[in-house]
């Protein structure tokens, strides 16, 4: 695989994100976040595009919501 470095300007609030998406998926750096986020992303989109619903359903079930893919 082919690797190619980029680089992106974040605003306080983005870099808080990002810090907060870190944590949450257990990633050892900021980079495999974002790399974690685009794959989840990815596989979203490519659900939608074959007409699947994204749902996210409350441990109970009863409460569920939609997640819109524009």
């Amino acid at each position: 695989m082919k690797t190619k470095q980029v680089s992106f300007k974040f605003d306080g609030t983005q870099v808080e994100a990002l810090e907060n998406i870190k944590t949450k998926l257990h990633a050892s750096s900021q980079a495999e976040a974002i790399r974690k986020s685009l794959n989840l992303t990815s596989a979203l989109a490519t659900a939608h595009e074959r007409g699947f619903k994204i749902v996210i359903e409350s441990p109970d079930g009863e409460t569920s919501q939609e997640i819109m893919i524009l």
